[in-house]
Formats: structure tokens, sequence, C-alpha cells
């Protein structure tokens, strides 16, 4: 039972999805840090080139790539927490495999995020000037904090299944 009715507090499961979410919070912090020290770096690459304009064009390949993960990370966070999706997961693995999926899809958007911040990093070194490096670390930015995990909505999904669960 996740609501305990004597205190009104949240039991096992609660301390279950904290935990789950606490690792998940953790991860997803350090992908976005990363994020904003590829930008530094990328920055810092491009002021070292001798005066380049600062809107040079990097490859279109950059460009197309950027706009490919962020369109995936969404696309993944969609198709995996799916209400038939989640069901699936909580007929074949319970509760547990329930934490497990909802961290390893937050796991899985903020890797395509922090993808997208190394573009910005790589962009400096191929041919992009400043605004491509900032650009790529914002858009880096934008998908990362749209897969950041969301403890209510973790614990309203885990409390959700849990009460429809057989037995």
């Amino acid at each position: 039972m996740i609501l305990n009715p004597q205190d009104a507090s949240f039991g096992p499961s609660s301390a279950r999805v904290a935990e789950v979410h606490r690792k998940a919070l953790i991860v997803v912090l350090a992908l976005a840090a990363s994020i904003v020290i590829y930008v530094v770096i990328g920055l810092v690459v491009v002021s070292m080139k001798e005066a380049e304009p600062e809107f040079e064009q990097p490859p279109l390949l950059f460009i197309t790539l950027v706009t490919f993960l962020a369109l995936a990370s969404t696309a993944v966070r969609r198709t995996q927490l799916r209400q038939m999706r989640l069901e699936a997961v909580v007929g074949a693995r319970g509760i547990d495999g329930l934490l497990k999926h909802l961290f390893t899809v937050t796991l899985i958007a903020a890797a395509i995020a922090e993808t997208i911040g190394m573009m910005a990093l790589l962009v400096s070194f191929f041919g992009g000037g400043q605004f491509y490096v900032v650009i790529f670390g914002v858009v880096g930015l934008v998908v990362i904090l749209s897969s950041y995990p969301r403890r209510a909505a973790w614990e309203k999904i885990v409390e959700y299944y849990a009460a429809t669960m057989p037995g």
C-alpha cells in the first residue's frame, strides 16, 4: 500500500520513488553541468582562433544532427512514457521495474541532450562561431531540462499502478 491512512504519509513505495528519483536527479544535473562545461570550452576554443567572423557557419551536418537529437529525445520520452508502455512494464516487472524504467528513460533522454552539448564543443573545432556554440548549448540545456525527473509525477504514476496491480 502506498498511502498510510493513519499518518497520511507515503509508505515504502514513496521511499523507493525518492531513492530512484534522487539518483536520476544527480545524473541529470551532472549531465547539465557537463553541457555548460562543453559550451565554456567551445567558447574558449573559438576565441583562440584568429579573427574569424562571429557568425561563421558550421557545417550543415551539425545543425542537422542537433535538430535530429532534440527530436529524438522528445520521441524517446513520449514513446516510453505512454500509458500502454507503462502498463506493459508494470505487468512484466512490477513497481520496481517501473521505477527502473522511469530512471532509464530519464537517463537516455539526458544522454541525448548531453550529446547535443558535445556538438556545441565540436562545432567550435569545425568552423562554427560563438553564436552556434551558444545556441547548441542552449538547445542541449533545454532538452535536458525537459527530461528533468519530476518526483510528484513519478509518485503519481507509481501510486496509480500500485493501486491497480492485482494482489
